[in-house]
Formats: C-alpha cells, sequence, structure tokens
C-alpha cells in the first residue's frame, strides 16, 4: 500500500497530535455530568425479634446516579458498598407500608457520583405477623407403588413430629407437615428411605429439611370368593323388611402375600345398608365393605344391586318375618 508523501512527512508529530486531541476530547467528554440507572439492595434493620415478614419485602432498588461521565462509564466498584437501609424499630403488625427517602441511602465511595432520586420502589409494601412456633406432625407422602408390590402397613416417619416456625397468621392454619413424594424400591422387606419436607409456605421454617420414612413392602397376591354373602342392614322401623335382588356377589380382594395365603372370608364384609330407605323399590344401590386394614378392594360383582322395602305389620310380627332378610334368586 503507497502512503501519500505529505502523509509520510513528520509522521511522528502527526500521531502525537491525533493522540493529544484524542486525549483532549476524552477529557472534556469524561468530565460531562450523566446520569445513569442502577439497582442497589436493600436492607431491613431493627424489626423486633417478636415480628416477621409474612411475604419476602422487596431486595432491591433502582435509583439514578449523577456523575462525571468517565466516572459512570467504568465499573461502577464504588457502587458496591451502597446500601438502603430501612429502619423498621417502629415498625408493628398493623404497618404495613414505608416511603424510603435518600437518607436511606448510604454514599458511594466515590465523591464525584451521587444518588439523585428514587426511581423504584416509590414505597414498600410489606405485611408482619407475630413469630409463632408449634409442634406439628409428620405425614408420609408416597409416589406410586412399584407395580406388584403393596405396603404391610402404614409408612413411619422418623421423627414423627417436627417444630416449625413462622408467621402466627400462617402457622395457625397449618394442622400438619407432608414430605415431598419419593420413589420407592422394587423389593420385598423393611427399608428406610431418606424424604425431604414439603413446606406450606417459604415464610415457614422447620428444624428439620429431611426426615426418615420406615416401611416394608410386600409382594401383592389376589383372591377371589366366588359367592360371598351379603348382608342387609334392616331399616329401624320394625313395620319394614328388605328383600334384596341378590344374597351373594364376586368379591375379588388383594393383600399382602402373607396375610393372602390363608384369609378367613368371614373378615371381608359386604353390606348393603337399607337402615334410611322408605318402603319401595329401589335400584342401584352401592355394597357397603369392611376390611382388614391390610385388604384392598379389587372388585365387587355386581358393583351395585337392587332392593324392595316392604311395610307388612302383620307380617313383621309374624314367626316368618325377619327384618334382615335376604332373598337369593
Amino acid at each position: 500500500m503507497r502512503v501519500a508523501p505529505g502523509l509520510r512527512h513528520n509522521a511522528g508529530l502527526k500521531i502525537l497530535s491525533l493522540a493529544l486531541a484524542l486525549l483532549l476530547w476524552s477529557f472534556v467528554h469524561g468530565t460531562k455530568i450523566v446520569e445513569r440507572r442502577h439497582d442497589i439492595p436493600i436492607e431491613y434493620v431493627n424489626l423486633s425479634d417478636s415480628l416477621m415478614f409474612v411475604e419476602p419485602p422487596p431486595r432491591e432498588m433502582r435509583v439514578l446516579l449523577a456523575g462525571p461521565a468517565q466516572d459512570l462509564l467504568l465499573r461502577l466498584h464504588f457502587m458496591r458498598d451502597v446500601v438502603a437501609r430501612i429502619d423498621l424499630s417502629a415498625a408493628t403488625a398493623r404497618v404495613d407500608r414505608v416511603v424510603p427517602s435518600l437518607s436511606n441511602i448510604s454514599e458511594p465511595a466515590n465523591e464525584r457520583v451521587s444518588v439523585i432520586r428514587i426511581l423504584s420502589p416509590s414505597f414498600i409494601a410489606f405485611q408482619l405477623s407475630e413469630r409463632d412456633e408449634r409442634v406439628l406432625p409428620l405425614r408420609v407422602v408416597l409416589d406410586a407403588l412399584p407395580q406388584g408390590y403393596c405396603l404391610v402397613d402404614s409408612p413411619l416417619a422418623i421423627p414423627a413430629q417436627v417444630v416449625c416456625r413462622g408467621p402466627r397468621e400462617l402457622l395457625q392454619h397449618v394442622e400438619e407437615i407432608v414430605t415431598l413424594p419419593f420413589e420407592l424400591p422394587k423389593k420385598r422387606g423393611r427399608v428406610v428411605l431418606d424424604a425431604e419436607l414439603a413446606l406450606p409456605h417459604r415464610s415457614i421454617e422447620c428444624d428439620a429439611q429431611r426426615v426418615q420414612v420406615a416401611l416394608a413392602l410386600e409382594r401383592l397376591k389376589q383372591l377371589t370368593w366366588e359367592r360371598q354373602p351379603l348382608t342387609i342392614v334392616p331399616p329401624a322401623s320394625a313395620d319394614l323388611w328388605v328383600t334384596a335382588d341378590v344374597g351373594f356377589v364376586k368379591l375379588t380382594v388383594a393383600g399382602p402375600e402373607p396375610q393372602m395365603a390363608a384369609p378367613d372370608p368371614a373378615e371381608f364384609g359386604l353390606f348393603l345398608d337399607a337402615s334410611q330407605l322408605e318402603p319401595g323399590r329401589h335400584d342401584q344401590l352401592e355394597i357397603v365393605w369392611r376390611f382388614p386394614p391390610w385388604a384392598q378392594l379389587v372388585r365387587i360383582e355386581p358393583p351395585f344391586v337392587g332392593a324392595t322395602v316392604h311395610f307388612d305389620p302383620d307380617s313383621v310380627r309374624g314367626a316368618a318375618a325377619d327384618s334382615s332378610r335376604v332373598d337369593v334368586p
């Protein structure tokens, strides 16, 4: 590339002149007062130990800075210690807002830069409540059981209860603390697993974040009785008696393999509750069941039955009448 002869003449002097011009321009431009937005943290101080926030208050404040351009264009290291301190020494559970002012903001380390205005928030709204503490029971929430397995008994949380602290306004409505659902192993026997607590609100804290859960898993077994008797709960009135469309139903239940090895059918009660029925025909009556706590209902066939409530004082008083009678077709 060819350089014009005029440019080669006194090249060093010309470069020096250009550098001086740029330096002078940057000095003049850098001393110009400009404005810039900046976010600073908010600290809440002197809040009484007996009070706490129901919801977390704002943690940042946007302010407007003014100062020389060269200061504000550089990294604002001098702003890292600038904080808005909100004094809550006079706050009560009924005070719910504070209007911040420039007097709440500490001065920047750079004396040529100042905070000239608060842009947001124009006011800080919050809700305070009395601090409270309660001992609450723990309830275990399980994920889906592994296919083909069941629980032998109810899971046991260790410890069974936890101490929780939080705003009284929130804590007084909490009756229990539950665990987050967790996956169960696909194997027989007793296991102890870790579970995380699901806190009902972010302002509530408990003295434990995780607990242990003891439980026992067993293989699931099904059993079917083709003719399980149906017992009628008779009406309260002695003048009424009932006949059902069926006297036996097909019952399928499931439970832990050891208990289902030789269960007693008498423990699996099926009932047709006619105690509140009026005289006449009644269809689609649901069958009520009562099983041992370890057993699960799989299927009742049919799930609904029909029945007729009779009003016959003479037959009731006779020896042939029976208020708990079941007619089998």
